[in-house]
This record gives C-alpha cells, structure tokens and sequence, in this order.
C-alpha cells in the first residue's frame, strides 16, 4: 500500500477511503502517528 495514498486519507481524503479498501488495506490500519484511518478519532490521555 502507497504510504502517499495513507497520507492523504489521513489529510482528509475520506473519498479514497474506497479506494484504499480495493486495494486491500485492512479496515484496522493507522497512519503515522497511530490514528485509525477509518475512526479519524485521536483519543489522548489527561
């Protein structure tokens, strides 16, 4: 998977969500920083 393609789902690109799912990317799948892609929810500790 194009680490480009999860980068800007990430940003935003909620449409290539989709596609990213086609190309086999699992439903749990986090970007860099840990977030899950599909959630878009960073839950931090206080």
């Amino acid at each position: 998977m194009s680490d480009a393609l999860i980068q800007r789902i990430a940003d935003g690109r909620t449409d290539l969500v989709f596609v990213a799912l086609a190309r086999g990317l699992p439903a749990t799948a986090v970007d860099d920083q840990g977030v899950s892609l599909f959630n878009g929810a960073r839950t931090t500790a206080t």
